[in-house]
Order: structure tokens, then C-alpha cells, then sequence
């Protein structure tokens, strides 16, 4: 009875995850090939990166769904991944492409920072739709299909564009930015078609 809301979460969410396994796979090879960094300095500098923008991310994220769920929406939790997508999608293309290898890793931050904004919405979404004696299936489901999206079309669809699209190992960073440019805008819909089903199904679990 619930399957547009499921389904409509769980593509929406993995997509929006996307950049975010781009980033953990990709991005030190790109600070190899295109900027220069050897294998120490670009896992210092993008590890330093992550120390900090991604906590920050998770937390301001949470606040933010906390703030949307306390004026009475419900669906603060998808409102926050279609923001995410909005504001993911400059800060990718933006960090991605860029050619200057000190500003890279600047605006490798705010990239990180955006991406992580929306990890811990997935989860708290499905506690808010989901029966009690549901969720830990349900929250399974959603790992299962996190993992094989995120692994098949993120992590190796950049390989795969890379060397089929581009054939340039210099590439790297346009088959990144041409990735986050198709999920994001596509995870955005979904999660914003999935917002009338979502609050129907909260509001029926709020009553049960």
C-alpha cells in the first residue's frame, strides 16, 4: 500500500548519495591526474576535508529537519534531500571542474559539506512512514538498494564514462560532474513526487 513512497525514497535518496561515493572514490584520483597531488598529499588534503565538512554536513542537515519537523512538516526529512539536490549540484560541478589545484580543494569543502547535508535523512524519513515491527526490514531494503546504485552507477559508471565517453584518464573530473549533473536534478524530482504519497502515509502512521 505504500510503494510510491518506498520506491520514490529509495531511488530519490540513492541518488542524492551518489556524489558522495564519487567523492570517496574518485576524488583522490582526480587530485592525482589532473592537479598534481601524489598519493600522500591528496589523501591529507581531501582526508583533512572530510574531518570537517562532512560532520558539519550530517549536523546541519539533522538541524535543519529537526527546525521543518517542529512547525508541523512531516516530510522536513525529504524537504531537506530535494534542498540538498538544489544546493549539491553547483558545488559539484563546481569542485569538480575546477582547473586551479589549490582552489580545487577549497571548493572540495562546501562540496562535502554539501553532500553530506542529507545522510541521515533516508533513515529518519523511514521511521516516520514505517510501522514499528517494519522497520528494521524496511531499513534494510534501503541499504540493499543504497549500495547497489550507489556502487554500480556511482562508483563504477565514473570509470565507465571515463574511459568510453572521455577516453582521457585527464577526464576524470568531467565524468564526476557529469554524473552528479544527471543524479541530482533526477533525485530532486523524485523525492519532491514522493512529498503527497509520504505525508498521506505519515499522517496514517501518525493515527494507527
Amino acid at each position: 500500500s505504500r510503494l510510491r513512497v518506498y520506491g520514490l525514497h529509495y531511488a530519490g535518496f540513492a541518488l542524492l548519495a551518489m556524489p558522495y561515493t564519487i567523492i570517496a572514490a574518485w576524488a583522490p584520483v582526480l587530485f592525482q591526474r589532473v592537479h598534481g597531488y601524489t598519493p600522500p598529499e591528496a589523501g591529507l588534503n581531501l582526508g583533512a576535508v572530510l574531518l570537517v565538512a562532512s560532520p558539519l554536513g550530517v549536523l546541519a542537515g539533522g538541524f535543519l529537519a529537526d527546525r521543518l519537523q517542529q512547525r508541523g512538516q512531516r516530510d522536513a526529512a525529504l524537504r531537506v534531500g530535494i534542498g540538498t539536490a538544489l544546493v549539491l549540484l553547483p558545488a559539484s560541478l563546481a569542485a569538480t571542474l575546477a582547473t586551479d589545484a589549490t582552489l580545487a580543494i577549497v571548493l572540495f569543502a562546501p562540496f562535502v559539506f554539501c553532500a553530506s547535508l542529507s545522510l541521515a535523512m533516508p533513515p529518519a524519513a523511514l521511521q516516520v512512514v514505517t510501522p514499528g515491527p517494519l522497520r528494521a526490514q524496511v531499513s534494510a531494503i534501503w541499504l540493499l538498494v543504497l549500495n547497489l546504485i550507489t556502487g554500480l552507477v556511482g562508483a563504477l559508471g565514473v570509470g565507465l564514462l571515463n574511459d568510453f565517453l572521455f577516453a582521457s584518464d585527464a577526464a576524470i573530473g568531467k565524468s564526476m560532474a557529469l554524473l552528479c549533473a544527471v543524479s541530482l536534478p533526477l533525485s530532486a524530482l523524485l523525492l519532491w513526487r514522493a512529498l503527497p504519497a509520504f505525508r498521506a502515509a505519515a499522517a496514517e502512521q501518525a493515527a494507527a
